[in-house]
């Protein structure tokens, strides 16, 4: 028997937001010092000091490298290590661009997902974008309920 109280129990269950694993609060280190300039372009990433420093093992550190490494903030070399990226302001803006493109996507998922229940807590901002957009595809970033301060992925 297929009981609705309880599928959107566990739907909402699975929104909650996850605390960070290690991997990620290092990876989140990195990047703001990245950002703030403590990190500067091309400065090489000692493993070791970075452990040391934000006490944890090098196998959540190593993680966190990989990730961004595949976001393109540092680059892996072999022999050489990890090194900070030199990020153009072309680079950057793509970067941007990619990140608002997903972030409007997500968006338009979570309204497109939402129950009626979830429906009925939301800003009505939320539920005329829904009604307005039935979300055939894409949605246009100036569309998007992340737009109105919404915060649903």
């Amino acid at each position: 028997m297929y009981d609705a109280q309880f599928d959107e129990q566990a739907g909402t269950a699975a929104m909650r937001p996850k605390a960070p694993t290690r991997s990620e609060h290092v990876r989140e280190l990195i990047e703001e010092g990245i950002a703030t300039g403590q990190f500067p372009p091309g400065m090489r990433l000692d493993e070791m000091d970075l452990a040391q420093r934000f006490k944890v093992s090098r196998t959540p550190l190593r993680e966190a490298l990989f990730q961004l490494a595949s976001a393109g903030i540092v680059v892996m070399q072999p022999r050489r290590g990890t090194l900070v990226a030199d990020v153009t302001p072309h680079r950057l803006v793509e970067m941007f661009e990619v990140m608002a493109e997903l972030e409007a996507l997500c968006a338009g998922l979570a309204a497109e997902r939402m129950t009626g229940a979830e429906l009925a807590r939301r800003s009505p901002v939320v539920i005329r974008h829904r009604l307005r957009h039935p979300l055939q595809g894409r949605i246009d970033v100036q569309d998007s309920p992340v737009d109105a301060g919404v915060d649903l992925c």
